[in-house]
């Protein structure tokens, strides 16, 4: 089973108005002579603020049982425009490989809506629409992430991925697979904010 960068959303996914842990402002300010500043992420890409600069790790199983260990880093796009998001993932000997590599833009024709240029370690493409969902109780909005997907048996599966942050530290992280048979969760775990991002 494929970790997707969304868990990657994950905001992706995910994938918030409001977020904790906010980026430098450019204003250049104690910076050496020379040194470029940091751009601040555009307003179309607010939802990812919580995510960006840090590496977040997760270790847990599939619904299958299959265990996996996979690390998300969140980093600022072209003059803070795009949010970039690389998932590496541990392999059966220890090692680890990037599986994704993934760009989250504005939506171009919905406002208040992201899309995810999807890149696979295997060559193939996809494109995900992350609708951002506010929370009823004030707290950190959901980014709910559709899209498809080739399954291990090659064969495309439509993906929802639900990603939100429950605390600054932390994201969760839910992958449901759409069937003409219904509804099944693959993923419902957390990832963990291991370290901020140089």
């Amino acid at each position: 089973m494929r970790c997707t960068s969304v868990c990657t959303i994950t905001a992706a996914i995910i994938l918030a108005a409001g977020i904790a842990s906010p980026l430098p402002v450019a204003s250049g300010q104690g910076q050496p002579a020379g040194a470029r500043a940091t751009p601040d992420l555009d307003p179309a890409m607010e939802a990812l603020r919580g995510y960006v600069g840090y590496a977040w790790e997760i270790n847990t199983s599939w619904e299958s049982g299959q265990s996996l260990r996979a690390r998300n880093e969140y980093r600022v796009g072209l003059n803070g425009k795009f949010v970039t998001a690389d998932t590496f993932v541990k392999d059966d000997k220890g090692g680890e490989y990037q599986r994704y590599h993934s760009v989250f833009a504005k939506h171009p024709d919905r406002p208040g809506m992201l899309q995810i240029h999807g890149f696979t370690y295997d060559g193939s493409t996809d494109l995900s629409e992350v609708e951002i969902i506010p929370a009823e109780d004030g707290g950190q909005p959901t980014l709910r992430v559709r899209g498809s997907r080739k399954g291990l048996d090659g064969a495309p599966m439509n993906l929802v991925q639900e990603v939100r942050l429950v605390s600054e530290t932390e994201f969760t992280w839910k992958v449901i697979v759409l069937s003409d048979e219904g509804e099944r969760v693959l993923m419902n775990g957390s990832y963990k904010r291991a370290h901020a991002l140089k």
